[in-house]
This record gives structure tokens, sequence and C-alpha cells, in this order.
């Protein structure tokens, strides 16, 4: 049997969880509710997919992280 392509079953998007986000970024929840709100650090905003649970896209969540690391340097 063929197997199915990827590009028609897999995901297009990653999502993670407040949880997830947390610990890539080695927060608290609190801290990322602050940063959430700080409208200068431009944190990305979640989306309510299917209920009340935030979920974030974890390639946008990566790329703020990089550009606060860059803005450190």
């Amino acid at each position: 049997e063929p197997k199915p392509d990827p590009a028609i079953w897999a995901p297009r998007e990653e999502w993670w969880t407040t949880q997830m986000v947390c610990a890539f970024l080695k927060i608290s929840r609190k801290t990322l509710w602050e940063r959430r709100r700080a409208r200068d650090l431009r944190f990305p905003q979640p989306a309510q997919l299917g209920g009340a649970r935030n979920l974030y896209r974890a390639a946008s969540v990566r790329d703020w992280a990089e550009r606060m690391a860059d803005a450190e340097c």
C-alpha cells in the first residue's frame, strides 16, 4: 500500500499550550501573563481554538524569543 502524503495529513501548524510556552521560555504562568500584556514586548497573542484554552503558534513564540535574544546583544 502506498504511504499517505505527509502534506495532506500532517498538521500545518504546531500549537503550544500555556504550559508548553512556559516550559520553553522557562518562565512562570504569571510572567507569561505579564509579557502578554506588555505592549512594548509584542508577545504573540494566543488563539482560542475550540474552547477556553489559550493556544500559541510555536513558530511565533520561537521567533519572539529569538528577537528578544538578539535585542540583548
